[in-house]
């Protein structure tokens, strides 16, 4: 069972029960088909096996607000 595995079910159904909620996905970010990478340009992005660094939190948000612009309205 991936690491995800553990709690997406969790978010999951509080996305289906509440139509205001919306998950963002991050993985796309940090993952391509094969892999992910804790490295990206050449440039570390996570602290730890766990947690994104000032780089990989910084690379995360832009991509995130470029994706969802209508969210930061």
């Amino acid at each position: 069972k991936s690491q995800s595995d553990v709690y997406l079910d969790s978010l999951m159904k509080v996305v289906e029960s509440r139509p205001s909620v919306r998950l963002l996905s991050i993985g796309k970010y940090l993952c391509d088909k094969e892999s992910c990478s804790m490295v990206k340009d050449e440039s570390f992005l996570y602290r730890d096996q766990n947690h994104l660094n000032i780089n990989g939190s910084s690379l995360v948000g832009q991509r995130l607000v470029q994706d969802n612009l209508e969210l930061f309205k």
